[in-house]
């Protein structure tokens, strides 16, 4: 939903220039809206046709592509991605490297992971996200699970907590940690 990806962006404090990043970026929503900002992001998903769907939804925003407005066309606002393959266990790319980390890690209902569980992969990914984010910057997770104890335990402080009821049995926590 373009409205929820824009919020976190903004929550983030995603603004020109800065760099975002993605470790479970699926097709894109939130890249999409952070490259809108002006940022450079970066995506990484597990699954190559994940990464292809990606960079289709991408580069429709692109120079090329035809989705932008005249207004964004004038003010150069195509938004500046790379894509990767990866895991985001082991993210490929160097410490602090992040001013805001924003994602929506599979719920690991029908998405495939690569992890044993839902648990190790959520333990292993919040420990790189701390590792790639910037000092005093911010991560924002979505989930449907209590994340808490995985962002403390690799070292974020929760700075706000809030809960977005999508349907009967789904209601998602956007939770707001602070490197």
């Amino acid at each position: 939903m373009p409205r929820v990806a824009r919020s976190i962006c903004n929550i983030a404090g995603v603004t020109k220039g800065s760099v975002a990043v993605d470790p479970f970026c699926g097709t894109a929503g939130i890249l999409l809206e952070a490259g809108l900002l002006g940022a450079k992001v970066i995506g990484i998903d597990a699954q190559k046709k994940i990464i292809d769907g990606a960079d289709v939804n991408m580069s429709a925003y692109s120079e090329t592509g035809c989705l932008l407005s005249k207004e964004e066309r004038e003010r150069n606002l195509y938004p500046k991605y790379d894509l990767l393959v990866g895991d985001a266990c082991s993210l490929p790319m160097a410490d602090e490297i992040a001013d805001a980390v924003i994602t929506d890690p599979p719920y690991g209902r029908s998405a495939a992971i690569k992890a044993d569980s839902i648990e190790k992969l959520y333990e292993a990914s919040f420990k790189e996200m701390y590792r790639i984010l910037k000092k005093e910057k911010k991560a924002v997770v979505v989930s449907e699970m209590d994340i808490e104890g995985f962002a403390e335990n690799a070292g974020f402080k929760i700075s706000a907590i809030y809960k977005q009821r999508v349907h009967r049995s789904l209601t998602r926590t956007i939770t707001v940690l602070q490197k």
